[in-house]
């Protein structure tokens, strides 16, 4: 099986460096032998472009996009070496901008 940072470098995406903890949280957590729980990545990768806005507002679906590829990007940054081998899955909270329904516009 294909080790997933060798496939990063294949495809000449770098990580960043893994993002600084933000609160009392555990940016990994280990359950037994072959699960670990991340969680608290944001799309901040450390270059100062931080992406901040509603989608459908403030921002188009390609920088919403950007900003989820980034907290993939620091979801795997807080991981170390081998350890993941397999994705299970992931789950993303975006912010969006309401639609205004039909009867609101009466």
């Amino acid at each position: 099986m294909a080790n997933v940072y060798d496939k990063l470098k294949e495809m000449n995406i770098t990580l960043p460096a893994p993002p600084p903890k933000g609160g009392v949280y555990t940016p990994v957590m280990e359950f037994g032998d072959h699960l670990l729980y991340c969680s608290g990545c944001g799309p901040d990768i450390g270059d100062g472009h931080n992406i901040v806005g509603k989608v459908g507002g403030d921002l188009t679906l390609e920088q919403g996009q950007k900003a989820a590829y980034n907290c993939m990007l620091n979801l795997l940054a807080n991981l170390d070496g081998d350890r993941a081998w397999r994705y299970d899955k992931d789950s993303y909270e975006v912010n969006k901008k309401k639609k205004k329904s039909r009867e609101m516009e009466r």
